[in-house]
C-alpha cells in the first residue's frame, strides 16, 4: 500500500490570482518556474504570430478516409517535428470547413489535451495539412520572434512545467485557447533567440536527412531485391485467411516444430517463408548471419556506464545513447557489448531492434533484449536494418507467443531461423543507415543544447555578451560531417 504525499504552501496574496483558486496551480515547482521566467522581458504567445492569423484549434469529430488530407494528431508530434507522413486522412470538405486551422508549412503545434504540452514544428515545407481538436497552432511571424526559439522554450523543463501549469479540468483536463493565446513567452536579445533557434533549426535539417538516409536505404534493398517489402508481401497467397482476419490452416508434417499454437502456423507466415525459401541467393537464415551471445552474457546491475531499454531504441533502429548513459534501472540486466545487435523479443509489433554502439565501453541492456553478434564479414548495422523490414517484422509477428499484443514474445531460438534478405548492396545499406543514425544522434543533442541554453538564459548563466558580441557562434551544418556528404 503507497503512502498518499500532499504539498502544503504558503502563498503572499499578490501570487493569488482570481482565475485561478485551485491549489494545483499553486504548487512550488509552478510557482518557482514562474518566478524564475519572471526575470525576464515577456510576451504572450498571441502576440507573436502573423497579422491574420489566430492560434487556434482544429478539426473536431473527424471522419478519417483511406486517402486524402493529412490531419495531425497528438502522436504526430511526438518526435517535436511534426510528420504528415504517419498521419490519417480525411476529407478535402472537412479540411475546408476547419480551414482556419489549415498547416501550409512552418507552424508551431502545442497539443493542449492528452499529452498537454508536447510541441513540434510543422516542415516548412510540409503539405498542406490540418490537425485534429486536440492540437492547436501558432504561425509565429519571424519578424517578432525566432520561430525555432519558442519551440525551444515550449520544449525546455521551464517552459513544459508553465505549460502544465495552464491546465485546467479533472474529467477532461487541457489547456483553453485563452490561456494559451496569453502564455508569457519570454523574449531576450533578437540575437540571443537566434542562437538559440539556429541549434533547432540545424537538429530539423539533420533529422530530414537522417529521414533520407532511412528512404535511401529502403530504395536500395527494394533494387537488391527487385521488388519492394510491400509487393512481396502482398503478392503471397492468402489461402486460409478469412475476412474477418480468422484464419485456418493445413500444415505438413515436416514443418512441425515444438509449438502447436495457431500464430506459428500463419498462413502469411508459412507462405513468406516458402517463398523466401526458393530464393536462396536472396534470403538465409539469421543464424547464418549472427550468433546468439545472450545466455554467454554475464549478469550486470543498474550502476553500469549504459543500460539500454526498450525505451531508448525507436522503430526506426535509432538508440538514444545519452538516454542509455543517464538511465538508472530499478533492477539490472545483461552484460551488453559495443557493435552487438539488440533485438527485443517481446512484443515484435514496435519493432525495437538495433545496434549497441558505444565504443569500447560495456554496459548493460534489459533481459527483454536477445544479443546477437554478427559474423566476419557482417555488419550489424545491416543485420539490424533487415530484421526491421517488414519482410522480418511479419515472421516475427506470428513467431510470437503470448495471448497479449503488448506482451507477446518471441522465442530466440525460433529468431535464430527468420530468413533474412541477404543482398549484394548489404554494405551500402549498412553505411547509409549508419549515417542516419549519427545524424539522428545528433539532432538530439543539438535539441538538448538548445533547450539547456534556454535555462541557463533564465538562471542568468548564459554567455549572453558573447553571443552578443559574436564570438560564441551556434554550430553549423559545415561542423557535422555527415551533412556534407551527397551534398545534403
Amino acid at each position: 500500500m503507497t503512502q498518499a504525499s500532499f504539498e502544503a504552501a504558503f502563498i503572499a496574496p499578490e501570487e493569488v490570482t482570481l482565475k485561478r483558486l485551485d491549489a494545483n496551480f499553486y504548487r512550488a515547482t509552478y510557482r518557482q518556474a514562474a518566478q524564475r521566467a519572471a526575470r525576464l522581458p515577456s510576451a504572450p504567445l498571441s502576440s507573436l504570430v502573423k497579422a491574420g492569423t489566430v492560434i487556434t484549434y482544429g478539426v473536431i469529430k473527424s471522419v478519417q478516409i483511406e486517402s486524402g488530407v493529412p490531419m495531425l494528431r497528438i502522436q504526430n508530434l511526438q518526435s517535436g517535428f511534426a510528420d504528415a507522413d504517419g498521419a490519417v486522412r480525411i476529407s478535402a470538405e472537412q479540411h475546408q470547413g476547419f480551414s482556419r486551422s489549415s498547416l501550409s508549412g512552418g507552424e508551431v503545434l502545442i497539443a493542449i489535451g492528452g499529452y498537454v504540452g508536447v510541441a513540434a514544428k510543422y516542415p516548412n515545407d510540409g503539405p498542406i495539412a490540418n490537425i485534429n481538436q486536440h492540437v492547436a497552432k501558432a504561425d509565429i511571424d519571424p519578424r517578432r520572434a525566432n520561430d525555432y526559439y519558442v519551440l525551444a522554450y515550449l520544449w525546455s523543463q521551464t517552459g513544459t512545467l508553465l505549460l502544465q501549469r495552464t491546465v485546467t479540468g479533472t474529467v477532461q483536463a487541457g489547456i483553453s485557447l485563452g490561456d494559451l493565446r496569453a502564455f508569457a513567452l519570454p523574449l531576450p536579445d533578437r540575437r540571443i533567440q537566434d542562437y538559440i533557434g539556429a541549434k533547432v533549426e540545424l537538429a530539423e535539417r539533420c533529422r530530414a536527412v537522417a529521414m533520407q538516409c532511412e528512404s535511401k536505404s529502403s530504395d536500395l534493398l527494394r533494387d537488391g531485391l527487385g521488388q519492394s517489402t510491400d509487393d512481396i508481401l502482398t503478392t503471397l497467397p492468402a489461402d486460409g485467411i478469412l475476412p474477418t482476419g480468422a484464419f485456418t490452416t493445413r500444415v505438413d508434417a515436416d514443418l512441425l516444430r515444438n509449438r502447436l499454437d495457431p500464430s506459428g502456423y500463419h498462413p502469411t507466415l508459412i507462405a513468406l517463408q516458402a517463398w523466401a525459401s526458393t530464393k536462396k541467393d536472396l534470403f538465409t537464415p539469421l543464424r547464418k548471419l549472427v550468433t546468439a551471445e545472450t545466455s554467454k552474457r554475464s549478469r550486470v546491475g543498474k550502476n553500469c556506464s549504459f543500460f539500454v531499454s526498450v525505451l531508448h531504441l525507436n522503430d526506426r533502429g535509432f538508440l538514444d545513447e545519452d538516454a542509455a548513459r543517464a538511465y538508472r534501472p530499478e533492477s539490472g540486466g545483461r552484460e551488453a557489448r559495443s557493435m552487438d545487435v539488440l533485438v527485443s523479443c517481446i512484443n515484435p509489433a514496435a519493432n525495437r531492434i538495433g545496434v549497441c554502439d558505444f565504443g569500447s565501453e560495456a554496459g548493460g541492456c534489459s533481459p527483454e533484449f536477445s544479443i546477437l553478434r554478427a559474423r566476419n564479414g557482417v555488419d550489424p548495422n545491416y543485420v539490424a536494418f533487415a530484421l526491421r523490414t517488414e519482410l522480418c517484422r511479419t515472421q516475427l509477428l506470428h513467431l510470437g507467443r503470448g495471448t497479449s499484443s503488448s506482451r507477446r514474445r518471441v522465442d530466440e531460438s525460433e529468431l535464430l531461423d527468420v530468413l533474412v534478405p541477404t543482398v549484394e548492396c548489404a554494405s551500402a545499406i549498412a553505411k547509409t543507415v549508419r549515417r542516419g543514425h549519427v545524424l539522428s544522434a545528433a539532432s538530439v543533442r543539438l535539441i538538448n543544447e538548445a533547450k539547456a541554453d534556454v535555462e541557463a538564459l533564465i538562471d542568468g548563466t548564459l554567455d549572453e555578451q558573447a553571443i552578443l558580441a559574436g564570438t560564441l557562434k551556434a554550430p553549423t551544418a559545415n561542423d557535422i560531417p555527415e551533412l556534407a556528404e551527397d551534398g545534403a
